[in-house]
């Protein structure tokens, strides 16, 4: 990626407390996901976040509605011809292909970071971002400052 990200994959679940979740997703400044229920996350990122929906099945204005009606920023992927389908596994008992919703992807490495970067870089942008930083950089001088005057 063109500049250093921290990631954090987080699998939420049926047995992941809630609050933790809440946690996780107010920490979060570029939620990336499939199209999918997790997706609905959104709604408790930072008013300057941003989501990248890796695939939407042909569903574009699902959860783009979503992040425009919760004020943060989205992308999709873009270029379908950049992306490759594949059945999970060949030796699953069904017949044909599954429905879009329940394949597996490949994304094409260059242009996954292309998208990302862009994202990356509106947030910067976000003056939101800068003074949530700012405010951040602050309580941790004042927190560094109290513990080095004791004795």
């Amino acid at each position: 990626l063109q500049n250093d990200y921290s990631v954090q994959l987080a699998r939420f679940d049926h047995r992941t407390d809630f609050k933790k979740q809440l946690e996780t997703i107010r920490n979060t400044d570029l939620l990336v996901g499939i199209h999918g229920a997790g997706l609905t996350h959104l709604l408790f990122l930072p008013s300057w976040a941003a989501v990248l929906e890796l695939y939407n099945c042909g569903d574009p204005g699902c959860y783009s509605d979503l992040a425009r009606l919760r004020g943060v920023k989205y992308a999709t992927w873009e270029d379908d011809t950049k992306l490759r389908s594949e059945e999970a596994d060949p030796r699953q008992p069904y017949k044909g292909l599954a429905h879009q919703k329940f394949m597996n992807y490949r994304f094409d490495e260059v242009e996954f970071k292309r998208i990302v970067d862009n994202l990356a870089e509106q947030i910067r942008e976000d003056d939101r971002y800068t003074e949530a930083q700012n405010q951040q950089f602050s309580m941790n001088s004042e927190k560094e400052a109290l513990e080095t005057e004791r004795p």
